[in-house]
């Protein structure tokens, strides 16, 4: 298997990867949405609550709040977080940076993600116990997203006349005056192209083993992180299937 980096953007990235199957893309996307462990709030202790949500949906809005990953962090770990915020002379937004923890490593990541509205007077106050788990237990602890597709074989013959009607037809933009794709992981392969062409100089087929894959994490970890992460995941899941055999 061959992997590379097509777009690093940080928190998201554009992988693309090259001797592979279908089969073993796809678990690779699975492992990053449900086998990474992440930290969520999990356990609420609503001490008062005058807003005009009920405590459940509170609970719900906060157990989703985004929190960072600490790598080296006990998986019995548990991290108090506690929230005090009043609406004093006029109407205000809680945002979720105003949850505090007693743990400098595991905190709000997202802080700019909005809770509620209080209203004049008004008053929200709870304490929340931060778990670790994964995604297959429940979505708030999903640390990132992945999806892929297959990376397209564009090819045109002697017919081709550049024309640009294919140009024109390319729902992506990614098809140069002189026929060639300019962005091969950005083609859906939705076939406008080959389409548009009445003389049948394009061709348009996914390939075999190469695909493309985006990844994108919602916590300190970068999306590059997150693919290491889920390839361990995947390493160690088969050297125990493998013992088991033994």
């Amino acid at each position: 298997m061959q992997i590379g980096v097509l777009k690093d953007g940080g928190s998201s990235a554009t992988f693309e990867l090259k001797d592979v199957s279908t089969s073993f893309v796809n678990a690779l996307r699975r492992a990053i949405i449900s086998d990474l462990p992440a930290f969520a709030i999990d356990e609420i202790d609503m001490l008062e609550n005058t807003s005009p949500l009920f405590n459940e949906y509170v609970a719900g809005r906060v157990g989703l709040v985004p929190l960072t990953w600490e790598e080296n962090a006990s998986p019995e770990a548990r991290v108090l977080f506690s929230l005090n915020a009043e609406a004093v002379d006029s109407p205000r937004v809680v945002y979720a940076g105003e949850l505090t923890t007693d743990d400098p490593n595991i905190k709000v990541f997202a802080t700019h993600v909005p809770l509620m509205k209080l209203g004049k007077g008004q008053r929200l106050r709870l304490q929340g116990t931060a778990v670790i788990g994964t995604a297959k237990r429940h979505a708030k602890f999903q640390g990132a997203m992945a999806s892929f597709g297959q990376l397209p074989d564009f090819k045109k013959n002697a017919k081709c006349n550049k024309c640009g009607e294919c140009v024109k037809a390319c729902p992506q933009k990614i098809i140069s005056d002189s026929i060639t794709l300019t962005a091969p992981d950005k083609c859906i392969l939705c076939e406008e192209c080959v389409e548009a062409c009445d003389k049948e100089a394009l061709k348009v087929i996914p390939k075999e083993d190469e695909y493309v894959l985006f990844v994108e994490s919602y916590n300190n970890v970068s999306a590059k992180g997150q693919v290491k992460r889920a390839l361990e995941t995947m390493k160690a899941q088969a050297d125990a299937a493998e013992k088991e055999l033994k």
